[in-house]
């Protein structure tokens, strides 16, 4: 005998887990499903009673063991790579989604694998409950990895393998197909590949000036040229760059810096902005020799959150700081202006 549902399940959105119903509840099913919007992930239940029908009927239920939930779910060693799924998005964090897709754990869809739009937050484009179809890209020490592109799976080794003996000075085209704040997505070859795969360019990378955001640079479809930096085979991830190699220059002489105390004071001028820290000129005590030092975001003396150093220093700036780490055998020096009596 058909019951309908009550009023609190009426309208839910329906899971894609064989064997689960959904909407109708039938006398005598042991097993049920419901995702109030009030959870996070999808819950399953056990329906143990029906009270009544149509408008005033009611239901009760408990939630499932641990070991009850994984009767008659899909299991991870079973997936394959570039497998289709159907799934529900269970949750949404700043860096991807999480999607059930029956199996014993949930898989997550990195924001960059949602789309091939730029997007901000996997909120712009997804909901809480909403279905969606999904590729297997990886099944990895007990964590599934999905992307929502078709066609875009996440590198095999063997296709990274290509991008091992590609030179630092040896150039590949590449199409931007996606602008976020920290970087640009784009579609590149290995040299004599036909394959693209998606791979990132860091914002530090896109060009030598300091920028605000990567669109000022690039726009999604430009066609751009990249260089290796590095290549990932546990990850599956390939690093860009679209900056010229820089030249390796000897280490400077930074032997002077030694005899500092933590407590002295010296007068620095900014000459680059890295993002993630300033390089400072400076004239060490006892030399007549001007040596650069980095003063990391870390070590600068800022309130609240600071994402990148362009926002306290420009070059040019007149800074003074500390001296907090020698490195003579490579020739650095690590800076702070934070006083020492605020540091911890």
């Amino acid at each position: 005998m058909a019951v309908a549902p009550c009023r609190r399940c009426r309208g839910l959105p329906p899971q894609p887990r064989a064997g689960l119903a959904h909407g109708v509840a039938l006398a005598g099913l042991a097993l049920w499903a419901v995702r109030p919007a009030f959870f996070s992930v999808v819950q399953p239940w056990r329906l143990l009673a029906v009270s009544g029908q149509g408008r005033g009927s009611g239901c009760v239920v408990r939630r499932y063991s641990a070991e009850e939930q994984d009767v008659g779910r899909i299991r991870f060693e079973d997936l394959e790579e570039g497998q289709e799924l159907d799934g529900i998005v269970a949750g949404i964090q700043s860096y991807g989604a999480f999607i059930d897709v029956g199996a014993n754990k949930e898989g997550l869809v990195p924001i960059s694998a949602i789309s091939t739009s730029a997007i901000r937050h996997p909120s712009d484009v997804l909901k809480p409950g909403s279905a969606v179809k999904v590729w297997v890209t990886s099944v990895e020490d007990g964590k599934l990895t999905l992307t929502m592109i078709k066609d875009r799976q996440a590198a095999s080794k063997a296709t990274l393998e290509g991008f091992l003996d590609v030179g630092e000075k040896e150039w590949l085209h590449a199409t931007v197909e996606g602008i976020l704040d920290f970087g640009i997505k784009v579609g590149v070859c290995a040299p004599g590949s036909t394959t693209p795969i998606l791979a990132m360019v860091h914002v530090s990378q896109i060009q030598e000036a300091f920028i605000d955001h990567p669109s000022q640079v690039v726009k999604v479809g430009q066609a751009i040229r990249v260089r290796v930096v590095d290549v990932d085979m546990n990850k599956g991830r390939v690093s860009l760059s679209m900056r010229e190699p820089q030249k390796k220059a000897s280490a400077q002489d930074v032997s002077a810096a030694t005899r500092c105390k933590p407590t002295d004071w010296l007068d620095g001028r900014v000459v680059k902005n890295l993002g993630f820290g300033a390089l400072i000129a400076l004239t060490l005590p006892g030399s007549d020799n001007t040596v650069e030092g980095l003063l990391h975001i870390s070590n600068m003396k800022k309130e609240g959150f600071v994402a990148n150093a362009g926002q306290l220093f420009k070059n040019g700036d007149e800074v003074q700081v500390r001296i907090v780490g020698v490195d003579t055998k490579g020739g650095r020096v690590s800076l702070s202006n934070v006083p020492l009596d605020d540091t911890r």
